[in-house]
């Protein structure tokens, strides 16, 4: 995934060393406090935050290679606006990102449509990140390393680079496969629960997958507004680890629930 609702990044599959290097240990902050472990998900639990009806008109669907240049558009003013790191690699970059999310087998891309046909908002997970990323690589690496040059250059976005060539490698083994990538509303959409329906819709695709869990991740711990909203869903804290440019990011696995959240059509 990232930020308050966007994350991602892209790295290559390396060989274990044959003494792991330790990782570093990083503490809890004591003015932010874990959430209690949750047994179990259910329609009735008053603490769990659940979707109203999608609104009028919308429609909640799969994501098309024809959403894509509105996809990255509302991706990079999220971005602009200091929501998330992708958009130091540039929109070109972007574009070939999301046309994999949309066609690979390993990744899950979903939009809300607006009435007049616009893209409202959309959502991207990963069904399994190590294979997802190496197969964006063999089959888009050329081009969009190409396209991210000029910006991956910059000397204020090499720690963007190294902690994207740095994150599937480093990522924990027992993580789960699955993880929440990025959320996005464009800004005519705000307050209508958009992002509440896609993260339930999103959840509801996982489940005849036999995903058991997702990790939500790279939420600044910095951010009270962002972390207040992802565990309104009920997550589990795991961690704290750190995510780029000197920030901290909190860490949380999503047990899906049996059942649907979403209000029938």
């Amino acid at each position: 995934m990232s930020a308050s609702t966007s994350k991602s990044s892209t790295a290559p599959i390396r060989e274990t060393p044959s003494t792991p290097r330790p990782r570093r240990s990083v503490s809890p902050r004591p003015d932010i406090k874990p959430r209690a472990v949750r047994a179990s998900i259910t329609l009735n639990d008053p603490a769990v935050k659940l979707p109203g009806p999608l609104p009028e008109g919308f429609r909640l669907r799969r994501a098309r290679l024809s959403d894509v240049p509105e996809i990255v558009d509302l991706m990079m003013k999220q971005a602009h606006a200091g929501g998330g790191r992708l958009g130091d690699l540039g929109e070109r970059f972007n574009h070939h990102l999301h046309e994999h999310f949309v066609t690979s087998q390993w990744g899950l891309s979903v939009v809300v449509e607006a009435p007049d046909g616009r893209v409202a908002a959309n959502g991207t997970g990963l069904i399994s990140s190590r294979p997802f990323f190496t197969d964006f690589l063999l089959r888009r690496g050329l081009k969009a390393c190409w396209a991210a040059a000029p910006y991956a250059l910059r000397w204020r976005n090499l720690e963007t680079v190294w902690g994207a060539l740095r994150y599937i490698p480093q990522s924990p083994t027992e993580d789960p496969k699955a993880e929440l990538v990025v959320m996005n509303t464009h800004g005519d959409f705000h307050r209508l629960g958009l992002a509440t329906q896609i993260f339930h819709y999103l959840m509801d695709e996982y489940r005849p997958m036999g995903v058991p869990c997702v990790k939500l991740g790279h939420i600044p711990v910095d951010n009270a507004r962002a972390i207040a909203y992802w565990e309104s869903f009920g997550p589990r804290f795991i961690r704290i680890e750190p995510l780029y440019k000197g920030h901290e990011a909190r860490v949380y696995f999503y047990d899906i629930p049996e059942h649907s959240m979403l209000q029938p059509a």
